[in-house]
């Protein structure tokens, strides 16, 4: 046990049996503890909401409750453990007590100070077992909820336009991603698609992506430009990133199907064409990542008349930054060699793919952090 003072109601109307179980505590060396004795439980329950206490003894039969009773109540009024005290002639209701949630029942004619001492430390133990498991299970509740809310708001994009391929697909590290990936309609028939990567992982990256998702959503809907975007959810989010030490990496492209043309702003986030030649040209950002800096413009780019065979890929850095058992990164490189040997597969395979010859390059490790892509293919 803690070596601080340990707060325990003791809650026993026999005045002599309260006198002997403080005596005993009174002995022990190395624990402080500090007992407040009541008579009634109405009393008992009473200090409880005005009171903290570590640990409660009660007698099961006191003068205003009487057996399984007087254990309901207590829980009813509190979540820390309870031992119960119990008469030598009663055999059943120390049993049954237990059953119903007490940490331990004591018989008053066999209790020594090493016994007391003993039973308490256990049940705090157990008390703080219970605590972290519930501790846990609410934390992974809530990351289940998160992902249900990525699940429904984050699908899988597969898109067939005249002339173009397009795929994505998100793949958590964790119950809670970080990553996000959107496709959307915009005006004058062009499609728009955005890749972003919040630093970290759990409930907070996820949370800071969804307000990412929807004020991106909500500015593409009032025509924003491109940069504009990236400049107005910098200003949105950054006391946000700076209150949770996160930033985030983002791309929006604008792909016109008429004119064969994209135009893109990229806030530190990576991006490549790979044409006809097997070439890989890498998308230079527009401006740095979101989070970092309050005021910076960002600016746009665009790109002319993509041929037919080029394919635009658009990752997070989760699949470059695999790293195997020998601690070698995946890298560029291998994305590059892989697009290549499977360019004549769809979108959609080439997505898959990429993720699962990430996963073989780490084999047996664990993936490491959230990976999400997107891929255009220009047909």
């Amino acid at each position: 046990m803690s070596s601080g003072t340990l707060r325990i109601l003791l809650i026993e109307d026999d005045r002599l049996d309260a006198e002997l179980i403080e005596e005993m505590l009174d002995r022990r060396l190395g624990q402080s503890f500090d007992i407040e004795n009541v008579l009634r439980l109405s009393e008992g329950l009473a200090r409880l909401e005005t009171e903290e206490f570590h640990l409660i003894l009660a007698d099961l039969g006191l003068p205003d409750s009487s057996g399984l009773e007087t254990l309901q109540r207590l829980h009813k009024k509190t979540e820390i453990p309870i031992l119960v005290l119990s008469d030598d002639n009663e055999t059943v209701l120390p049993t049954l007590a237990v059953r119903q949630g007490a940490d331990d029942y004591l018989a008053k004619e066999d209790l020594t100070p090493d016994t007391l001492v003993r039973a308490i430390r256990f049940a705090l133990e157990r008390h703080a077992h219970r605590r972290t498991e519930q501790a846990l299970a609410r934390a992974q509740e809530q990351f289940r909820i998160v992902r249900r809310i990525q699940e429904r708001l984050l699908p899988n994009i597969d898109v067939s336009i005249p002339g173009y391929d397009i795929a994505g697909t998100i793949y958590p590290a964790e119950h809670a991603s970080g990553d996000y990936c959107d496709l959307f309609s915009m005006p004058n028939g062009c499609v728009g698609f955005v890749v972003a990567d919040v630093s970290g992982h759990g409930l907070g990256a996820s949370h800071l992506m969804l307000e990412a998702r929807s004020a991106v959503r909500a500015l593409v809907h009032q025509g924003v430009a491109l940069n504009e975007i990236l400049t107005c959810l910098n200003e949105l989010l950054f006391d946000d990133c700076l209150a949770t030490d996160h930033f985030l990496t983002l791309f929006i492209g604008r792909l016109d199907p008429t004119c064969h043309q994209l135009e893109y702003a990229s806030g530190g986030h990576m991006a490549y064409l790979i044409r006809s030649s097997d070439k890989l040209e890498r998308l230079r950002s527009t401006g740095p990542a979101l989070g970092l800096i309050r005021e910076r413009p960002v600016g746009s780019r665009v790109l002319p008349d993509l041929k037919t065979g080029t394919i635009f890929v658009l990752p997070t850095d989760g699949i470059v930054e695999t790293v195997s058992i020998d601690k070698t990164l995946f890298g560029i490189e291998r994305l590059r060699g892989f697009i290549v040997r499977n360019r004549h597969l769809s979108a959609r395979g080439i997505v898959d793919g990429l993720y699962q010859a990430a996963r073989d390059f780490a084999g047996h490790l664990k993936q490491h952090d959230d990976i999400t892509c997107i891929v255009v293919k220009i047909l």
